[in-house]
């Protein structure tokens, strides 16, 4: 959409841990010691401008 990402959310097993406003780009970065071992799910939930909404989700497994 022309009018750009307004917000990025990313969440780790439903937990908000960073939102971005108004930027292409959105990271957030973790190691596997602030996680318990298994299955976690990462999400980021997009934004635009005009209020179209999406979702991309990511599955990991940690080993420790």
């Amino acid at each position: 959409d022309a009018s750009g990402i307004a917000s990025m959310k990313v969440y780790i097993d439903n937990s908000l841990k960073q939102t971005c406003l108004n930027v292409g780009v959105c990271s957030h970065s973790f190691t596997v010691s602030s996680v318990s071992k298994g299955q976690h799910v990462i999400r980021v939930d997009a934004i635009d401008g005009s209020a179209n909404a999406n979702t991309g989700t990511a599955s990991v497994n940690v080993v420790k």
